[in-house]
């Protein structure tokens, strides 16, 4: 996978957030003043706890896995060890059909 299919891929998986109520960034309705202006860095700012809302996200791709763990696609952090996609849990479980799953809590 190419550095911008995987860029693609994660703006897909923010939509994703977005539509369920998790905001990616800085937005004056849901952030707290306690949260600062670094945009560099964004995390999922939302009224409650994001992990309140998502378990994990699950990436199916092993080439977005490789993106994500060379640090070359903007705003993710992903380790050796799992690391994190917009602040929450994301971990790797190949398949062939979806490149990611975004498991809601219910």
């Amino acid at each position: 996978m190419l550095k911008q299919e995987a860029d693609e891929v994660i703006e897909r998986i923010r939509d994703d957030l977005k539509r369920h109520g998790v905001l990616i960034g800085y937005d004056t309705e849901f952030t707290g003043a306690e949260f600062g202006c670094d945009l560099d860095y964004q995390e999922a700012q939302v009224r409650d706890d994001p992990e309140k809302r998502v378990m994990c996200i699950v990436i199916h791709d092993e080439g977005l896995w490789a993106q994500l763990r060379q640090g070359s696609v903007h705003r993710c952090v992903v380790s050796e060890c799992g690391g994190k996609l917009f602040g929450m849990p994301v971990t790797i479980e190949p398949r062939t059909d979806e490149s990611y799953t975004i498991e809601y809590r219910r």
